[in-house]
């Protein structure tokens, strides 16, 4: 009987010694906190706010000077400054590849010169500026590492207003009266949207905008005609803000 519970008390021995052991060596580790997931902020569909500001670099348009008699004389020489431009919009985006907006935007007069080609003696001097109202779409070609190349194309109306034209004929100087005109506009843009959260995007992009004609108003204190542009086109350089508000 005696040997039975020296059996016996060995065998519990080996078999709680272990255990409270393993159950101290757990006790005396730090707790393993799990660190929660990130997951990164996707903008999907829906509504959006823009505004764009950049710089205009001003092509050089077909000019000519119209005379009472319905005569034209093409106008050679041409200069055009630069101009900044700034606008805002509304669009919405239908998937990751594809949206839409509508924006109006302000480019700033700048300055154009020429010379009558058939009375080299004569010069016009003035300015114009734009208002363009466009309707876009875009192409976006996926998103890597929150940037995101597009394409993109726009049509419209635009309103070009002349100011006052200085016309120097050998020295004698009279005015061709402001004028203002609507016509066809078309735009052409390739850039990329750049990320930053909370709904916002940064957009860096080129444009190529296209309007069809402008005009002076008549001349002033003579019968002398009027001048017409064709073909005024800029090539700007913009950044703005994009806002989803959903």
């Amino acid at each position: 009987m005696g040997r039975i519970n020296t059996a016996l008390a060995a065998l519990i021995a080996t078999t709680t010694v272990p255990m409270a052991a393993a159950a101290a060596d757990r006790s005396s580790q730090p707790p393993v906190i799990e660190e929660a997931s990130v997951i990164p902020e996707e903008i999907g569909t829906g509504w959006y706010l823009r505004g764009d500001v950049g710089y205009s670099r001003q092509g050089r348009p077909t000019a000519s000077w119209y005379d009472p008699g319905a005569s034209s004389f093409g106008i050679t020489g041409v200069k055009s400054g630069d101009a900044v431009t700034a606008g805002f919009g509304v669009g919405y985006k239908f998937n990751d590849w594809l949206r839409s907006d509508v924006t109006l935007d302000y480019i700033s007069p700048s300055g154009v010169s020429g010379t009558v080609s058939a009375f080299p003696w004569v010069t016009d001097t003035l300015k114009i500026d734009s208002t363009v109202l466009m309707w876009n779409g875009y192409l976006d070609a996926g998103n890597f590492s929150g940037f995101t190349p597009y394409l993109g194309a726009g049509i419209g109306v635009a309103r070009t207003t002349t100011g006052k034209t200085e016309r120097n004929v050998s020295g004698f100087t009279y005015s061709l009266a402001a004028g203002q005109k609507y016509s066809l506009s078309a735009a052409g843009m390739a850039g990329v949207t750049i990320d930053i959260g909370h709904g916002i995007q940064a957009d860096i992009g080129y444009r190529y905008l296209w309007i069809n004609s402008a005009q002076t108003g008549e001349s002033i204190g003579c019968n002398c005609g009027h001048d017409s542009f064709k073909n005024l086109d800029s090539h700007q350089i913009r950044v703005g803000l994009r806002y989803y508000m959903n």
